[in-house]
């Protein structure tokens, strides 16, 4: 199935979610009306608001997404925007509407053996009136988690400032300052001349070494040279700049056209591959390692171990090593080989997530044994980025970072 079949499929599966939500949001609405002339305007304003925001969705299963050009800002904002909010609350209505269901098939039973053995119950329709007015607390909940969910996404990013002590780390190294930058998706939400105002805020920090965990293009390589011109302002520290490749890099069809064009900007790519610098007159050596992608976009765990084998393969021995990958499961295996330090993005803080006193969970623990921020497994340490951009284009929880760590 090509992507355009696909996307068409799911859009309008997510069409048939939206109206199911949608029925919903329109029978709780109307009990606001006190009379039936109110009900019949609330109900046609409702429905017609809902046919215009989800115009976008009807656009894009008819024509499919275009392969050149991008959406302008102001159709983001008057329009797409709105639809991606109503389409996340609709998803999220419908499962709740759907777990309620489920939890209510014993009431509704005994409701009905009831009605079989005494006669039908009277109704108490202030009761239902009041609770449907309640219920609309729900979609109005919803849309605004989401529209605060799309500006978080679309806002600056978080410095981030980890410390990380390292055993037996060189003491002319204590110190190192790591600047990492990972998942720009330069592309529909992040257009380079966003990225520059970015990169320009990014300038004002000094740093050792940068790194660049991948994802630079989201999905289009139409976007390529405004990226290309939106790096060419990063200033690169001293001890050099070191890039690893992503999944998103593969999706655009131009991998090996992205890399060569952060080569021709003075950086380092290490795919499968490092490179040994000298850091203040100690030897430091960066590996990194190819996305292990098979079979279009399904990663295999097992090619992790093969990856990392061939980024490390021939190391100088004794000196210590910091290993970027782009899908932070690398870190299973960098640790099995004492690998100090594991740098990778990928997972976007989970996109939604929630802190409360002692933890933090979010989307991305579903998919990934490691979300966000710090990990260690006895000597070896791992920090996951959160990612300068978006595929999706709405963050809770979970906002754009850059990163500084200091090692010592």
């Amino acid at each position: 199935m090509s992507f355009q079949i696909f996307l068409r499929v799911f859009l309008f599966v997510m069409l048939v979610v939206g109206v199911i939500a949608g029925r919903a949001v329109v029978a709780w609405a109307v009990h606001f009306a006190k009379t039936p002339g109110n009900r019949r305007r609330i109900r046609i304003g409702l429905i017609a608001a809902l046919v215009v925001v989800n115009l976008p969705g009807i656009h894009m299963i008819v024509f499919g997404i275009r392969s050149g050009g991008g959406i302008t800002p102001l159709w983001k904002i008057i329009m797409f925007y709105p639809y991606l909010a109503w389409q996340v609350s609709a998803v999220v209505l419908t499962a709740f509407l759907t777990v309620r269901m489920i939890i209510g098939l014993p009431y509704l039973w005994y409701r009905w053996s009831k009605t079989r053995k005494d006669g039908a119950q009277e109704v108490d329709l202030k009761r239902r009136a009041f609770l449907a007015q309640v219920a609309t607390v729900i979609p109005a909940s919803l849309l605004c988690t989401t529209g605060y969910g799309i500006y978080s996404a679309q806002s600056s990013f978080q410095w981030e400032e980890p410390d990380f002590l390292l055993k037996d780390w060189p003491p002319a190294l204590a110190g190192l300052r790591v600047l990492q930058i990972s998942d720009l998706h330069v592309g529909t939400f992040l257009n380079g001349k966003d990225l520059t105002g970015r990169i320009h805020d990014i300038n004002q920090r000094a740093c050792d070494i940068m790194v660049i965990t991948g994802d630079i293009i989201d999905h289009n390589m139409a976007y390529f040279p405004e990226c290309m011109e939106a790096m060419s302002k990063l200033k690169l520290p001293a001890h050099g700049a070191y890039v690893c490749i992503g999944n998103h890099d593969y999706y655009s069809g131009g991998a090996e056209e992205i890399l060569q064009g952060m080569q021709r900007l003075g950086m380092t790519v290490v795919r499968d591959s490092h490179v040994t610098v000298s850091v203040r007159g100690t030897p430091l050596t960066i590996a990194g390692i190819d996305y292990p992608m098979r079979r279009g976009i399904h990663v295999s765990e097992d090619w992790f171990q093969i990856h990392v084998d061939a980024a490390l393969a021939h190391r100088p021995e004794g000196v210590p090593v910091i290993l970027l990958a782009h899908h932070p499961h690398a870190f299973d295996q960098a640790a099995a080989r004492g690998i100090p330090l594991t740098l990778a993005g990928h997972t976007h803080g989970g996109q939604f997530a929630f802190s409360y006193p002692g933890g933090r969970v979010s989307l991305g623990n579903l998919m990934f044994k490691y979300v966000a921020g710090p990990y260690s497994k006895g000597d070896s340490h791992l920090y996951v980025n959160r990612g300068l951009g978006n595929w999706f284009p709405m963050r809770v929880g979970a906002p754009p970072e850059v990163s500084l760590i200091t090692l010592s």
